[in-house]
């Protein structure tokens, strides 16, 4: 596998497990809102990637932005996360439930 495709997987896992916290209302912020989430995952993405690979350059920054966003908006879609939240974090202020 190319360098700039592990780069790319790499982006993906990233965001995916992202999105896995984010699913849990305890690892939200006040402030987060799913409408911000592709935008979120593609920095932390850009930020992560490097770190992680030794052989990294910087012209695979835009592949990494590419898979990052790609995942995003699937994990998004296909999870139907902004559907089947019963308040939806827009209303609650990032918190959809409160258990305490």
């Amino acid at each position: 596998m190319r360098a700039e495709d592990r780069a790319g997987v790499v982006a993906e896992a990233v965001v995916m497990n992202l999105f896995l916290h984010m699913l849990n209302p305890r690892m939200r912020g006040q402030k987060f809102r799913w409408s911000g989430f592709v935008d979120m995952a593609v920095r932390m993405a850009v930020a992560q990637v490097p770190i992680s690979m030794s052989a990294y350059k910087p012209r695979m920054q835009p592949t990494v932005e590419r898979w990052a966003k790609y995942t995003a908006e699937n994990c998004l879609k296909e999870s139907g996360v902004e559907e089947w939240m019963v308040l939806g974090s827009e209303q609650t202020g990032g918190h959809q439930c409160d258990t305490e």
